[in-house]
């Protein structure tokens, strides 16, 4: 009975601890200008203090 109880518990556990993974549309990087709208990313106009 301890078994069982323990074993449920158990895949009760991994069950909840799965992550939730959204697949995205985009994988580009994206950044907004001064207005709100949407600007590409230009890596090349980054400064690094």
């Amino acid at each position: 009975m301890k078994f069982t109880l323990a074993l449920i518990s158990l895949l009760a556990a991994v069950t909840i601890a799965v992550p939730v993974s959204r697949k995205r549309g985009d994988t580009l990087p994206v950044m907004t200008n001064g207005n709100g709208e949407i600007v590409p990313f230009d890596s090349e106009a980054v400064v690094v203090t």
